[in-house]
């Protein structure tokens, strides 16, 4: 009975992750931004209006700083030691801002949506995907983004868009992140574009 006793005890002791099996070893996380800015932008003649990017909402799936990847239909992952910044589509936003200030065509530009100075537009972006993508036999991510601009007295949709962009990718999270950044570069011009278009 008192070796049942002394064994039971040694069980509870184990269990209860008193004994020390040696130090702990923790894993550093790499954390990617997400940018792109416009080497040469386009110049605009100058106005007088101002503009407000509001990067709006993420699919369900997206709205997260986690790295997404799918092997399989319907079923999406995430890198665990791997991150960005920031939400992407924060991350987006900024770039887009940065990019529209660029070109001279406005006033000004801001991206805080806790702005609360009169406005001529206010550019709302979706992120509808951002991941890597193993279908087949080949790695590739796929970026795709709606942005709809409305005027900010009257609620009126001015205009939306959805664009798209698929980039090759090596099979892993640092070849996600570099093909991710290359499709928000390849896709920017034409963002870049259709807004100043629109409200210029």
């Amino acid at each position: 009975m008192r070796r049942l006793i002394f064994f039971v005890l040694v069980e509870i002791f184990f269990l209860s992750g008193c004994v020390n099996l040696g130090p702990r070893v923790d894993v550093p996380s790499t954390t990617y931004t997400l940018d792109a800015q416009i080497p040469s932008p386009k110049k605009w003649g100058a106005t007088s209006k101002i503009l407000l990017v509001n990067p709006g909402q993420a699919a369900p799936g997206f709205k997260t700083d986690k790295i997404a990847y799918q092997q399989q239909d319907y079923v999406l992952k995430y890198y665990a030691l791997h991150r960005w910044l920031a939400p992407p589509v924060s991350l987006i936003g900024s770039a887009l801002a940065q990019n529209l200030s660029n070109t001279g065509a406005f006033k000004a530009v801001f991206d805080n949506p806790l702005y609360t100075g009169e406005v001529d537009a206010v550019i709302s972006l979706a992120l509808i995907r951002l991941q890597q993508d193993f279908s087949g036999d080949k790695s590739q991510v796929h970026l795709t983004l709606q942005c709809v601009i409305a005027n900010p007295v009257t609620h009126k949709l001015l205009a939306s868009r959805v664009f798209d962009q698929v980039v090759s990718a090596a099979p892993n999270p640092d070849g996600a992140a570099q093909a991710a950044n290359l499709a928000l570069a390849k896709l920017m011009p034409s963002l870049v574009d259709f807004v100043v278009q629109t409200v210029h």
